[in-house]
């Protein structure tokens, strides 16, 4: 196992498990078992579990609500020889790579911390995934299509999912970065005698829960060959506060309740190509529990277009706070692209000039952005030739 981070923290903790998978060396066209034949490796799978580990670090360790206490790496890089290092502060460790032996060390030691029932278990896996059935998903390691026990390598996520109802800490969370398609060369309505590292214990209650697939059934996930997969860039962006809501005591949250909901327009929102969109299998109790108490004002991504998109290049574009002076988000012409950026929790005015007089200016007032993210679309005519 590799542990990269550990605390002792006083009161409600999260503990979180992260796997990413970005080689197969058994897989490819040339692989003895015939499922494996249309798998390759994932280099985006490798850096996009870093960056979820590395951001967890940065941004949940003094969490007032709930501070990161424990952080279990298994990370597979694309090439042989590849290995992570990875700098505790003290020391600086090799993470050991997603193999069977491996992914289950880090179960045992993660499991082993969740053990108050005010703690948060957090699994986060990026790699190939493969599903015959809603109910099913198989999450594939390292040695994946290996002869003798191909899906002994890989990890039976929904027969783990209930094997957890032994572990103490209340709340879950699975968040799944992997395609969720029926295997080439199976039956394709087989069921996979796949991994279960959670060992079977005494039924506690789990109060609550989210399973999150970056993609439905029978629906592929991308991992771009540069840059993290849009589905942890929306993750991400939910923790930070774009899942947030306000409580009657003015303090913004992120809880259970919303995270779900919130990665999948942002998703939407972000308008990938190709498009992928997120499945929440399970959702916990309406209430959820809380993950992030933010410090102020959340941040909550936005994009301005014109109607027609050929205004864009020629419109100068501001967001300004109603009776203010000056504009707390503004671009100048140029661009052909939608404005995009994140904009504090508000009303705003939302102003189109346009200097070259092509266009008519336009001014949408009292546009109000909240979480998870907004949209204006605003009309535009062009000036009347005289």
């Amino acid at each position: 196992m590799t542990t990269v981070f550990t605390r002792t923290v006083q009161g409600p903790a999260l503990h979180v498990l992260v796997i990413g998978v970005g080689r197969y060396p058994h897989c490819g066209p040339e692989a003895s078992f015939p499922p494996a034949r249309g798998i390759g490796d994932l280099p985006g799978a490798a850096r996009t579990a870093e960056s979820m580990a590395r951001w967890l670090v940065a941004e949940q360790t003094a969490d007032p609500a709930l501070p990161l206490a424990s952080l279990e790496l298994a990370i597979s890089g694309d090439r042989a020889g590849s290995a992570l290092r990875w700098d505790t502060g003290s020391r600086s460790v090799t993470v050991e790579g997603a193999t069977r032996d491996h992914v289950t060390a880090c179960f045992a030691a993660w499991l082993e911390r969740c053990t108050g029932e005010d703690d948060v278990a957090l699994l986060y896996f990026c790699g190939h995934g493969l599903a015959s059935e809603p109910t099913e998903q198989i999450l594939l390691l390292e040695g994946f299509g290996t002869p003798h026990d191909p899906f002994g390598h890989a990890v039976d996520l929904y027969r783990t999912y209930a094997a957890m109802r032994s572990c103490p800490a209340a709340t879950q969370l699975f968040l799944i970065d992997a395609c969720r398609l029926s295997p080439s060369g199976a039956d394709p309505h087989s069921r996979f005698d796949a991994l279960v590292p959670v060992p079977p214990g005494w039924p506690l209650w789990r109060t609550s829960e989210l399973v999150l697939h970056s993609a439905s059934f029978g629906q592929p996930a991308y991992a771009p060959a540069d840059g993290d997969t849009h589905f942890s860039r929306a993750v991400r962006e939910a923790f930070a506060g774009a899942a947030a809501r306000q409580g009657d005591d003015g303090v913004w949250r992120v809880t259970t309740a919303h995270l779900g909901a919130a990665v999948a327009d942002l998703m939407a929102h972000r308008e990938a190509t190709p498009p992928q969109r997120p499945e929440i299998v399970l959702a916990g109790s309406p209430g959820g529990t809380v993950l992030r108490v933010l410090p102020g004002t959340p941040e909550v991504p936005f994009q301005v277009r014109c109607a027609p998109d050929e205004a864009q290049p020629e419109a100068d574009l501001s967001l300004v706070r109603p009776g203010a002076a000056l504009a707390t988000r503004h671009r100048p012409p140029g661009s052909p692209e939608r404005w995009r950026g994140t904009v504090p929790v508000s009303s705003y005015d939302v102003r189109l000039h346009f200097p070259g007089g092509g266009w008519q200016d336009e001014l949408r007032e009292d546009w109000t952005v909240y979480p998870p993210c907004r949209t204006a679309s605003v009309p535009v005519r062009r000036t009347e030739q005289v």
